[in-house]
């Protein structure tokens, strides 16, 4: 019987992706992982660059599947699910990206985007979203008038200062992060991970 309190169990995952000049051939990414994850619980992965770490959390968030494996969400197959049905899973884990720029359209405002996400999952009203998307990024030490500006216009720092709120503000029950912090001075690494 599976525990209670795992958020997540992935079972012998792999991935590879085919050389786009020979499709007979492929590269892989990931080979043969497992793991568990329980609430309250933080777990790292560490490995050399190129070692296929990214390429693990998309498919743990489900953003790309698994060549081969499984991963489940509570006791949800994510493999199971009908596109329909898997959307609303990912309300219950969400991914902040290691480039936030990359990740948001460039001509959609940071408040745009950062509202869309509840406007998407239907979670209040307009008002009520726009309140708690102001409150999210004041607790990651943004001030309001950054919601009327486009991603290109904030520094790195100030975009992983956007990207970590995105991922949080469906409070979902996993959050899967792919460096966060990298570019932050220590003070700000800490306040950031305090609020995960």
């Amino acid at each position: 019987m599976e525990e209670p309190n795992i958020i997540l169990r992935a079972e012998n995952i792999r991935k590879s992706f085919p050389v786009e000049s020979n499709h007979r051939l492929s590269v892989k990414a990931v080979s043969d992982v497992s793991l568990y994850i329980r609430a309250g619980e933080i777990y790292g992965l560490v490995g050399e660059s190129g070692c296929g770490k990214s390429t693990l959390v998309r498919v743990l968030s489900y953003l790309i599947p698994p060549s081969s494996g499984k991963v489940w969400l509570h006791d949800t197959d994510l493999s199971s699910l009908k596109k329909k049905e898997l959307r609303k899973q990912r309300q219950n884990i969400q991914m902040a990206f290691q480039d936030c720029l990359a990740s948001m359209d460039p001509q959609q405002r940071v408040g745009d985007a950062l509202t869309e996400v509840l406007r998407l999952h239907h979670v209040g009203d307009p008002v009520q979203r726009m309140s708690m998307v102001i409150d999210m990024i004041q607790r990651v030490g943004l001030r309001p008038e950054h919601l009327f500006r486009y991603p290109h216009a904030f520094s790195g720092v100030q975009r992983q200062r956007i990207g970590l709120p995105r991922a949080l503000l469906l409070r979902p029950h996993l959050v899967v992060v792919n460096k966060p912090v990298s570019p932050m001075t220590a003070p700000s690494q800490a306040q950031l991970l305090h609020l995960v």
